[in-house]
C-alpha cells in the first residue's frame, strides 16, 4: 500500500499509514500534498472511483490537504489500498482517519 500513490492533477499523493489500530470502523481518509489550485471537484471524483462519498472537507485558506469521508469503511479501505493517475500535473497523501 505504501508503495501505490493517488495523482490528482497531475500531483502525486502519497499513501501514509493510518493512525489507527483498528481501520475496521473508519470511514474517512486524510489526503496530503495537494496542490492549492487543485479543484475540490477533481478530488470528489478521483475519490469517488472507489466508494460513495460523502464529504470532502478542504480547510480555508487551503493548506495543502483534505479529509474525503465516505458511505462505508469498505470503500475507505479502497481506496488507501489503490493507487491510480488521474490529471494532468503533479503530487499529496491518504491516511486512515478517524469516523
Amino acid at each position: 500500500v505504501l508503495a501505490e500513490s493517488h495523482v490528482v492533477d497531475g500531483r502525486r499523493l502519497e499513501i501514509l499509514p493510518p493512525r489507527l489500530t483498528d481501520l475496521s470502523a473508519t470511514t474517512k481518509i486524510f489526503v496530503g500534498r495537494l496542490e492549492p489550485t487543485v479543484p475540490m471537484d477533481n478530488i470528489r471524483q478521483h475519490f469517488a472511483q472507489f466508494g460513495d462519498v460523502q464529504d470532502v472537507y478542504m480547510p480555508m485558506p487551503h493548506k495543502g490537504f483534505c479529509f474525503v469521508t465516505y458511505a462505508d469503511n469498505a470503500a475507505a479501505l479502497r481506496a488507501l489500498g489503490h493507487g491510480e493517475a488521474v490529471g494532468e500535473d503533479g503530487m499529496g497523501g491518504a491516511q486512515g482517519g478517524s469516523r
